[in-house]
């Protein structure tokens, strides 16, 4: 059965990593804390080595393609990546972190927000910066930010809007207005499997299912809250019934 690391309590819950992935301290912001799958950091595949976390140079751009990675900014600000995501670091100092979101999702997990530390995600011509801990998702299309818990202040020329908990602000338009947003609904998240049998060409769908080496699926479902680590919740099959339509 082929283990598939996926989230499904909240949106928020954007990458599901497994508790083996443990926090460390640098002395600059841009830790990789965590890859899953494939990660780029500039044009060269990120492999992580044990007791090596790499630091990301400013202005290196940080890629996934069927992967997730997760990134401390600060002691207590991580950034998890979706698949298909990039941002580029413009400043990697702990007093002033900048950050360019340039596509796919990510959410920033602010567990600790204290004025010795400074995190500021910049999205085409807006800037955000958190003065609440709290969990706030990214996504470049449609350009958008949601506010599950905390508060973000949103910076766009020389207009200023606060984004509270339970709202979210679309990048759009000259007129910065933040909206509720129903914070129980999941956004789809479809997950490609990167090992085992993924079919010969031209070998349809329904011969693929049916083939002895495919493997079938098994949801582990994680939760966090707070600072406290990812907990296994529950696990389910899906069935090849499923997959077939």
């Amino acid at each position: 059965m082929k283990p598939i690391w996926i989230a499904g309590l909240s949106a928020a819950f954007l990458i599901a990593l497994p508790l083996s992935a443990q926090p460390v301290i640098g002395a600059k912001s841009g830790i990789v804390n965590y890859i899953e799958g494939k990660v780029f950091l500039g044009d060269q595949v990120l492999e992580l080595q044990p007791a090596q976390f790499p630091e990301i140079k400013e202005n290196t751009v940080v890629r996934t393609g069927e992967g997730r990675a997760e990134i401390l900014l600060t002691p207590g600000i991580v950034l998890r990546m979706g698949e298909n995501s990039s941002f580029k670091l413009i400043t990697n100092r702990l007093i002033d972190t900048r950050l360019e979101l340039l596509g796919g999702s990510a959410v920033v997990d602010a567990m600790d927000v204290t004025k010795d530390t400074n995190v500021t995600v910049v999205f085409k011509e807006s800037t955000v910066t958190f003065s609440k801990a709290g969990i706030y998702r990214f996504d470049t299309e449609p350009g958008r930010m949601k506010v599950f818990k905390g508060s973000a202040d949103v910076r766009s020329g020389t207009s200023m809007v606060t984004v509270q908990s339970g709202k979210m602000l679309n990048f759009t338009g000259t007129v910065a207005v933040a909206e509720k947003f129903n914070g129980d609904q999941t956004d789809l998240l479809t997950v490609n499997a990167t090992a085992g049998y993924t079919g010969d060409p031209g070998l349809s769908r329904a011969d693929l299912l049916k083939h002895s080496q495919f493997q079938d699926m098994r949801v582990h479902v994680f939760a966090k809250h707070s600072s406290s680590l990812w907990v296994e919740i529950a696990q389910f099959d899906v069935p090849r019934q499923i997959l077939a339509q």
